[in-house]
């Protein structure tokens, strides 16, 4: 069943009760039930946190992070989810910034579209802008600057995130003194250049020239120009040095100078940008304007974005609107005078806020132009208001105020306009907002973005144009749209996406929005169906949907095309689940869940499940009783007639309102109805309500356009009750809102023991600080921050819970505390307050409503959206009634359930009955069938609709033919003769798409082909190396996957995502969210372990930063520390020392501690000095070595008399105290204040009869004795040994210290230090005279006796030991001492880590164990953390294995409230732990370096994950998961797949091993060769299949017809050997091995058996006799004479950019530019041999610096690569193309083929060797220029082998280590590889393999297996000998498959 299902099993979330059951997969489900039943805790805080959970799971840590946490659902588990995406009604985006075009993507693709193809016109003159000359911009500066002095600028960065330290270095190194940075000048040799951060933006420009505009400098400034250009590729800037700038840039006297450059950076950040940017220009040569000189910086995207200060208008900020204050705002009453209160922004004689500006200033102006003020301001006449309100016109003598003081000024006095527009801009106080108002802006005229962007037109429109049509007619013009040739290849792929995103806009019924409308004047239903329309336009498969009530804000005639949308969904092969009410929806759902049978605590049971047919019959359902039609919502008998008085809104235009008058009669009950979008909110909401807000309360509100409103006289208030939360922390409740709270707190404060102890009401409310309790902060719980992990709630320790502190919770009534009240639910409370009406009142109208459920102290976040609205409809109701007052409710239905809108309905009638008037705008015909009145509104949306179509008693509307309500209404009021058929006519359910359908893909090499793989199976693509399996798999079918499914989350979330390279391919139908697990090489990061990169380590760091004890490192006994709060301290001191006396004393210094408390150690010694701080802070007693002193007391002689004596113990008295029970409270602030005083420390003496005992007491866990304090909160990050926080400071968290090691400095010990011996990259750092290095160390050396000899003229190895220690040791300058500086202060933790330093330095160290931490990374107080006695770096030091025993024991042995913390923590832990044990790797250590893991059990690592999150429906795309597996434990991994597969997922695997061919269900064989000559599919079907086709190459080896390499005769004979003897590293068990030479030896075992140990880190650096790592242990090594040197092919692979090629990397370039240089024309032209590389900037073409091709930046489409137009992709400019060889140019030449150029280059050996080679291991095909990022994996392992093998075979004997050379690699390129091999076998070199595949082992000479398993129980030599040999002994594994 769990194949075809959701299955459920325990869900508890919120007040689910542990409910268990199935959800079908691909069907329509509904979930009902009455509002705060439970639907949303099952529907979205189970089901959809799960199924996104799990699948965001698979993406990087790193992009997850910025998803925000994904909390675990409480479900016990939940088998067949699908990645899950919710479309929830979050309500409307309330950012002004967000519009339609924002959030569906279009606009974003307007800016694109205007960036890539628009054309520009000159924003000042209108004429179009074009190329402009370097003269052109000289005589545009001269007209622009004339006689000012200039800095001419060139813009090297422009508003770009860095730190650009290495381009600052170039600028200093290129010669220019100063540079501007962020607008400041700096002079490199006089002022310190800031270091930038690296997260902000910043500009620099070089200054290339200060000088004076005038004719005479004309060509100078030309000159500066060109250069300026010429650096930054076209662009220029001038900045006028003026007054402000001079100030900052000329006043540096010596003294300042520091002071200066420091605060200059402040100064000009307070100057606004817009006052630098009247002084400076930029001008482009790419785009100015020939007419004006006007120049437009880059055309990007950002250049038309509102958002964006580049494109944003300069007025609004791209808002569209401006905000300025008016005089309507601050008005009050024109009757009164300014002293009598006229001006509403006055308070008392001054504006508000704002001390400094009030009458004294007006007085001035009065005085000024002889103004009264104290007529009232209607009789002012316009002038004189002109001046009060904007100021004088003329400078005036007054005294200016300012906070503290005034002063005499002459200036300008400014008006109240003026001063409020001071203080908003200054203080943003919201209160300023009040007086403004909105208006548009003058500048862009509401169009939002600046002057230069609304030029750019593109067919004639600007954007602003598109942004104001409406969707449908943008739809018609861009399917319409043809382009032009030349923009087809940049402009159709954007169109397409523009049109795609239409299209859906429009099948959801939203053609009447407009691109531009901002999103907070969208409907809830109108937003929710843009989320909708976008997730049917991705075309998905295989997803799980959860939406909430799509049907909100609809009109019942939308409803349809919402269902229909809904079944679209479905009939993809989705699943659909909608939390809903809607009876129509119902109807048509194939599935229908009721949970309930109520709310809250009497709901969360599943009470009705099943089809529609089974469903109905429910008994327990309220739903099924509606929809059979049992119960029902009462038509009213009678309609009411009203009061006779009306409402009248005249003229209302607003939006798309037609000018239309509507009367809303007074007394009744009216809805107003409508479709979405014809105008009903605009008419309700917009216009009404805001108007009647201002009317009756004051507010400045803006109301929609509109001539007025009529019969405000008849109404007295009106009252809103809208669906937003009553509170948004958990300390709001329901009696907080109501206010019930507050007579029940005074019934409390009036009991006689809150009297006599003098508590207030406020003493009962868990918000004061006197009442609650102080751990928790009267919250009742603490909450845990569990970071990744939901976070958890315990309860308080302190109270238990109980939120009030022992004190409160000590007065009583009725027995009960105010925490019992605050327990109860509202019916259980009006039982007890009988009687007190003032209580009980509210609380009837609340039970009355239906919520008679509900806790007093329900925390408000924890209600449904409808209990919510109904207590705030309790809250109004219980008002006293005038019975004139008007209601508003917008749509008060929304997430409510027939049952519920009965009891909404009957609170609104009573709201009527009392004369009260009650407006709702509502689509609910249940709602609108009862309304005394109806207004509804359209015909139709937006466009069409805006009139008042029908209006009066609902009997009267259904006679209006144009209304579409009637239509509905009709329906219900008078049901049609035929009963419409319940029963749903079975539909016949569309063939199901089993497929995944791939059309047209042309990515790499692909020639555009098209297949069909079967979903829910394991599809195996094969073929040779480079025949395109990859580009298939990964570049095709998983990035299209993975792209859809990433749209649909935040657009926030997918920034940090990158963004997805083009698939390249016409379509893919079938698609389901797609996940790789790819052969990513190994993490080099040192700091990676296997706990840190499985994520386990997180985990360990939060349970040990929640539940690990401190011990003290230095004591004995480990007993856990203790911490005290002085609350907890009080109530076990008066429980246990009754009757004593108490000293609570706060100690200042005691000899026996290594602990100081208040006075440092000097003060301690000094009694003096602690006497008189004593006294001075006001202290009566003090305590000196155990003597009570009263301080007042002390005399001269007492002091003196002291001084004599050693003080040990120094404290002051805070209390003396008999204990008692009453004394708690006393005792507990004694013990805060001794506390607080003293660091944390108190000191208690207590003595009963003769007994004193003292004590110590902390408030945070301390070991006093040693001065160890564990006074910070712990936290995880404190575990982590990437964290300062954590680490150990020796090693900085590695565990290890990296040592220079000498063997790996010295390259070639038989030569002098300074001639050879040394490494290349320290030789040139020690050895250039005039290099600070070299001299220094010269120097050192010469003073030090080392003569030239020593360094230049003796070889290495006969120097003198003493000589060596001393050059690479001896002193600060030595070599050794400098380099390991520059490598330690080169953290890669701190922000300025330079990889570079770190990849050329870190190749000189070796790691050796940390002293201090001794490899256990963390610091000692860090490792004092334990849990059962185990500290986080024992627990990660275990196994695989051993930590799931641990984990498994660990919950037996927690308290219970410790299992709470812990419990999800210790679940994740032991999931991940099973998964790695299940895949093959419970030998690993936790605390195992990653990188010293194979690349087999690194790719195991991740599938592990991947098995963990149990999804289904999922796309899996694997590369060669079988790589570096023994063929024994393929079987494992096979078995894993296949059970990924039964979950109903679908692999696609890209595989060359035999066994997965023969367990797929599909294979794709793709072919016929490699490169150009593949890309096509060659065969497609069953194993069995394969085996027959004569065509594919895999199936001729798979049936053996063809075999991979023959071996013709074995070579038996005895060679030399390499002789090992017990080698011990890693897991090696103290082994010895002989290493035949002369032969193919392979050396192969199970993975983690040892092989790498033995051959990579052993042998390796033995035959290079150097030490390369710290892993290395054996006894010793014999080594033949004749072998001369060791070649290593590893598995790092090759990393290649544009610029790499296959020539570059092979070094083979070289000699072919060599030849090219030689040539008679070159000679001529005297061309050297860097002129012909595409990197050098004379020889390249200079548009594409040498690539070929450009890079188009398409930000949110994948970048297009386009040939460069200038050389035609061919890379080099025309003159070194005019050069030829045998009639090619270098470009001709770059084309050949391998196979191609060894023929053409025949006379070289040098370069045919390396070439031929390539050729041997099949790399003919490939051409010399093509790109390393193009190559296949298996192509790249193989160049990397080819370069290694040419590199060296003369006479030489090599030794080649090759390590897994088979990854990538098919049955063919092996077969070739073996034939190269032996080749060089043949040529007397040795060959030693570690390798698994049966081919290569059966191909050997000699065979070493190492085993038996992996970890420890692997590292021993198993068998060893000749293939025939192993076969007979027949030990261990590998013989099987051989």
């Amino acid at each position: 069943m769990a194949n075809n299902s959701i299955e459920i099993r325990g869900a508890k979330e919120h007040n689910l009760k542990n409910i268990s059951l199935s959800i079908p997969h691909k069907t329509l489900t509904t979930l009902t039930g009455v509002s705060g039943s439970g639907k949303s805790s099952l529907a979205f805080d189970t089901i959809f946190k799960e199924g996104q959970r799990r699948y965001l799971e698979s993406l990087s840590a790193y992009a997850r992070q910025f998803l925000g946490v994904m909390a675990k659902a409480d479900v016990e588990h939940i088998e067949g989810l699908s990645p899950t995406i919710s479309i929830d009604q979050k309500s409307v985006n309330k950012n002004p910034r967000s519009t339609v075009g924002t959030v569906t993507e279009i606009y974003d693709f307007f800016r694109l579209l205007f960036a890539r193809l628009g054309v520009p016109y000159c924003s000042k003159c209108g004429h179009k802008i074009s190329k402009q000359s370097e003269d052109q911009i000289a005589q545009s500066v001269l007209r622009e600057f004339a006689e000012k002095r200039i800095l001419v600028l060139a813009p090297i960065v422009r508003d770009r995130k860095g730190e650009y330290r290495k381009e600052i270095e170039e600028v200093k190194l290129a010669g220019y003194p100063r540079i501007r940075i962020d607008n400041i000048v700096y002079k490199f040799d006089e002022d310190e250049i800031p270091e930038l951060k690296r997260y902000e933006k910043h500009t620099l420009e070089i200054v290339i020239d200060r000088i004076k505009v005038e004719d005479k400098y004309l060509s100078r400034i030309t000159d500066d120009i060109e250069r300026a250009i010429r650096i930054t590729k076209g662009l220029v800037a001038f900045y006028e040095e003026h007054e402000k700038s001079e100030e900052v840039l000329e006043t540096e006297t010596p003294e300042n100078t520091e002071e200066d450059t420091k605060t200059k950076k402040k100064k000009i950040k307070m100057s606004k940008q817009f006052e630098i940017d009247k002084y400076y220009k930029l001008y482009t040569t790419e785009r100015s304007c020939a007419n004006c000189g006007h120049s437009i910086a880059d055309i990007e995207p950002n250049l038309f974005s509102f958002n964006n200060p580049m494109g944003a208008c300069t007025v609004c900020g791209g808002l569209g609107v401006e905000h300025v204050f008016t005089e309507k705002h601050i008005v009050k009453d024109e009757n009164l005078n300014i002293y009598e209160g006229a001006l509403s922004c006055f308070v008392d004689d001054h504006i508000g806020f704002d001390m400094e500006y009030g009458t004294d200033e007006l007085e001035v102006i009065a005085k000024t132009y002889k103004i009264d003020l104290k007529k009232p301001w209607k009789d002012l006449t316009k002038t004189e208001k002109k001046y009060l309100l904007y100021g004088t016109d003329k400078e005036v003598k007054w005294r200016k105020r300012f906070w503290y003081h005034s002063k005499l000024v002459e200036e300008r006095v400014p008006g109240i306009l003026d001063r409020l527009k001071y203080d908003y801009e200054t203080y943003k106080n919201s209160y300023y907002a009040n007086f403004m108002d909105e208006v548009e802006c003058p500048k862009c005229k509401g169009k939002r973005i600046n002057e230069d962007a609304l030029s750019v037109k593109f067919n004639g429109k600007t954007i602003a144009d598109f942004s104001s049509m409406t969707i449908e007619d943008l739809y018609d013009y861009f399917t319409k749209l043809k382009l032009k040739p030349n923009e087809e290849v940049i402009g159709a792929p954007i169109v397409k996406e523009i049109i795609y995103r239409l299209t859906f806009l429009v099948k959801v019924g939203l053609t009447y929005l407009t691109v531009e409308r901002s999103s907070p004047t969208l409907s809830g239903g109108e937003s929710q169906r843009i989320r909708l329309a976008s997730q049917i336009g991705s075309g998905l498969e295989g997803v799980l949907y959860v939406l909430d009530e799509p049907s909100i804000g609809l009109h019942q005639s939308d409803n349809k095309k919402l269902i229909e949308s809904l079944k679209t969904l479905r009939d993809k092969n989705n699943t659909v689940i909608v939390v809903e009410h809607d009876k129509e929806t119902m109807e048509e759902s194939d599935y229908l869940i009721d949970i309930g049978p109520n709310a809250g605590v009497n709901g969360g049971e599943v009470v009705g499940i099943g089809d529609y047919e089974e469903f109905i019959k429910s008994d327990k359902s309220y739903t099924a009783k509606y929809l059979r039609g049992d119960d029902d919502i009462e038509i009213p008998k009678t309609r009411r007639d009203g009061n006779g008085k009306f409402l009248k809104v005249v003229g209302a235009n607003q939006f798309n309102l037609k000018n239309i008058d509507v009367e809303f009669p007074l007394g009744l009950f009216i809805v107003v109805t409508g479709l979405s979008g014809s105008g009903k909110s605009t008419l309700v909401e917009n216009i009404l309500m805001r108007a009647l807000h201002n009317h009756f309360y004051g507010k400045t509100l803006t109301p929609g356009n509109h001539k007025k409103i009529e019969g405000l006289e008849n109404i007295d208030k009106v009252i809103e009750v809208d669906q937003s939360p009553i509170g948004r922390t958990p300390r709001s409740n329901p009696a907080t809102y109501t206010k019930v709270l507050s007579p029940i707190r005074d019934l409390f404060a009036a009991t006689k023991l809150a009297k006599m102890r003098g508590y207030d009401k406020g003493r009962f409310s868990f918000n004061v600080k006197t009442g609650r309790c102080p751990t928790c902060e009267g919250a009742g719980v603490i909450e845990l921050e569990m970071q990744f992990l939901s976070n958890v709630l315990v309860p308080c320790e302190e109270c238990g819970g109980k939120r009030f502190n022992a004190e409160t919770l000590d007065v009583k009534y009725k027995d009960k505390t105010i925490y019992d009240v605050l327990e109860m639910s509202v019916s259980e409370a009006i039982e007890f307050f009988d009687g007190i009406t003032s209580i009980t009142r509210i609380l009837k109208i609340m039970e009355d409503i239906g919520l008679g459920y509900i806790k007093l102290g329900q925390p408000s976040t924890t209600l449904s959206g409808g209990e919510a609205q109904r207590i705030k409809l309790a809250s109004e109701l219980h008002k006293v009634s005038t019975g004139n007052t008007l209601y508003i409710l917008d749509e008060p239905t929304t997430g409510l359930h027939f049952e519920d809108i009965k009891k909404l309905l009957k609170a609104l009638d009573g709201l009527v009955e009392k004369g009260n008037t009650v407006l709702v705008v509502e689509h609910n015909l249940d709602v609108i069938k009862c309304a005394d009145y109806i207004i509804d509104m359209g015909p139709l949306s937006g466009d069409k609709g805006g009139r008042v179509v029908a209006e009066g008693k609902p009997e009267d509307i259904i006679k209006v033919k144009e209304s579409l309500t009637a239509k509905e209404l009709k329906e219900i009021l008078k049901p049609s003769k035929k009963k419409k058929e319940n029963i749903k006519t079975e539909q016949t359910k569309k063939e199901e798409n089993t497929s995944l359908i791939i059309k047209g893909a042309n990515k790499h090499n692909l020639k555009n082909i098209s297949l069909t793989l079967p979903k829910n199976q394991i599809n195996v693509i094969t073929g040779v190396s480079g025949s395109g399996k990859t580009s298939l798999a990964f570049d095709t079918i998983f990035k299209e996957g993975q792209r859809r499914f990433v749209e649909s989350l935040s657009t926030y979330a997918r920034r940090f995502l990158g963004r997805f390279e083009d698939a390249n391919v016409e379509k893919i139908e079938g698609l389901a969210p797609a996940i790789a697990i790819d052969q990513k090489n190994v993490s080099r990061n040192p700091r990676s372990t296997v706990a840190t990169v499985t994520e386990i380590y997180d985990y360990f760091r939060l349970i040990f930063a929640r539940l690990a004890k401190p011990h003290c490192p230095h004591c004995s006994d480990k007993d856990t520390l203790k911490a005290e709060t002085p609350s907890i301290l009080a109530t076990e001191i008066v429980d246990t020392m009754e009757q004593n006396k108490l000293v609570i004393i706060s100690p200042l210094y005691h000899s026996s501690f290594n602990h100081r408390f208040t006075f440092n150690d000097n003060d301690a010694k000094d009694i003096k000095k602690i006497i008189e701080k004593t006294r001075e802070a006001g202290y009566v007693r003090m305590q000196i070595n155990n003597n009570d002193y009263v301080i007042d007391d002390i005399t001269e002689e007492d002091i003196k008399e002291l001084s004599k004596e050693e003080i040990y113990s120094v404290g002051i008295v805070i209390d003396r105290v008999v204990v008692g029970k009453d004394k708690r409270a006393r005792i507990a602030d004694a013990l805060e204040k001794a506390m607080d005083l003293s660091n944390g420390v108190a000191h208690i003496k207590a003595t009963q009869g003769i007994i004193v005992k003292e004590s110590f007491h902390t408030k945070f866990q301390a070991c006093l004795l040693h001065g160890i304090l564990f006074d910070f909160e712990v936290t995880p990050r404190h575990f982590s040994f990437n964290s300062h926080w954590g680490y150990c400071e020796e090693c900085k968290g590695l565990g290890s210290k990296p040592t220079f090691s000498i063997d790996l400095a010295i390259k070639d010990s038989t030569k002098p230090l300074f001639d050879g011996a040394l490494d290349t990259a320290i030789h040139n750092m020690f050895s250039t005279p005039g290099k600070y290095y070299t001299d220094s160390l010269m120097r050192f050396l010469k003073r030090n006796g080392i003569t030239k000899k020593d360094l230049y003229e003796t070889p290495f190895n006969e120097l003198d030991k003493k000589v060596i220690d001393t050059f690479f040791f001896g002193g600060d300058y030595s070599v050794g001492n400098v380099i390991t500086q520059w490598h330690s202060n080169n953290d890669v933790t701190s922000e300025d880590y330079s990889e570079w330093k770190d990849k050329s330095l870190g190749k000189f160290f070796i790691d050796e164990e940390c002293s201090s931490c001794h490899g256990e990374r963390l610091n000692e107080i860090i490792r004092s953390y334990t849990i059962q006695n185990k500290n986080i770096s024992q627990v990660c030091a275990m196994t695989v294995e051993e930590a799931i025993n641990f984990f498994d024991e660990l919950p037996t042995l927690l308290t219970e409230r410790e299992n709470t913390i812990s419990k999800e923590a210790i679940k994740e832990i032991r999931t991940r732990l099973s998964f790695l044990d299940k895949v093959g790797l419970g030998y690993l250590f936790l605390s195992r370096k990653y990188a010293t893991l194979s690349g087999g059990e690194a790719q195991r690592i991740r599938l592990a994950s991947q098995l963990g999150s149990k999804l289904t429906g999922v796309l899996y795309v694997l590369d060669e998961p079988t790589v570096g597996l023994h063929p024994r434990d393929t079987n494992h991994l096979l078995d894993t797949l296949k059970e990924l597969r039964d979950l109903k997922n679908t692999l696609v695997i890209v595989e060359h091993d035999r066994d997965t061919m023969k367990a797929a269900d599909n294979i794709v064989d793709m072919g016929p060769y490699a490169g150009a000559f593949g890309g096509e599919v060659v065969f497609q079907g069953k194993y069995d299949d394969i085996l027959k086709d004569n065509d594919s190459l895999t199936g001729n080896y798979l049936s053996e017809r063809k075999k991979v390499f023959e071996k013709t005769a074995v070579r038996n004979e005895e060679t030399e050997c390499i002789k090992l003897k017990n080698v011990s590293t890693n897991n090696l068990k103290n082994i010895d091995v002989d290493i035949p030479l002369k032969k193919i030896v392979v050396v192969t075992g199970v993975s983690g058996s040892g092989k790498s140990s033995l051959i990579i880190d052993t042998l390796y650096p033995a035959l290079k006799k150097r030490r390369l790592n710290q892993y290395s242990k054996f006894e010793s090594v014999e080594i033949p004479e004749i072998v001369s040197d060791t070649i290593l092919v590893d598995q790092i692979s090759i990393v290649g950019s544009i610029r790499s090629t296959l020539v570059s990397y092979s070094k083979v370039f070289d000699k072919i530019r060599n030849i090219f240089a030689k040539t008679p024309t070159a000679k001529a032209k005297a061309f050297a041999a860097g002129r012909f590389s595409y990197n050098g900037k004379e020889g390249r073409c200079n548009i594409c610096e040498g690539k070929g091709i450009r890079k188009i930046a398409m930000h949110f489409l994948s970048d297009m690569e386009i040939v460069c137009e200038a050389c035609g992709g061919k890379r080099y400019n025309d003159e070194t193309l005019s050069v030829r060889f045998k009639s090619l140019n270098i470009a001709e030449v770059l084309e050949l083929t391998v196979d191609e150029a060894i023929e053409f280059f025949d006379f070289d050996k040098s370069i045919t060797k390396t070439l031929s080679i390539m050729s041997e291991v099949g790399l003919g095909y490939i051409k010399l220029s093509q790109r390393l990022d193009t190559f296949s994996g298996g192509e790249l392992q193989r160049l990397k082998l080819a370069t290694e093998l040419a590199k060296k075979q003369g006479d030489e004997h090599i030794v080649y280590i090759l390590d897994e050379p088979t990854t990538g690699l098919h049955f063919d390129d092996v077969n070739k590889l073996l034939i190269a091999l032996n080749k060089l076998v043949e040529k007397g070199h040795s060959v030693i393999i570690i390798e698994h595949n049966p081919d290569v082992i059966k191909a050997a000479d000699y065979i070493i297996d190492l085993g038996l398993e992996g970890g420890t129980n692997g590292g021993e030599i198993i068998a060893k000998g000749t293939v025939d040999e192993i076969l007979e002994m027949k030990k261990g594994y590998t013989w099987k498959y051989i």
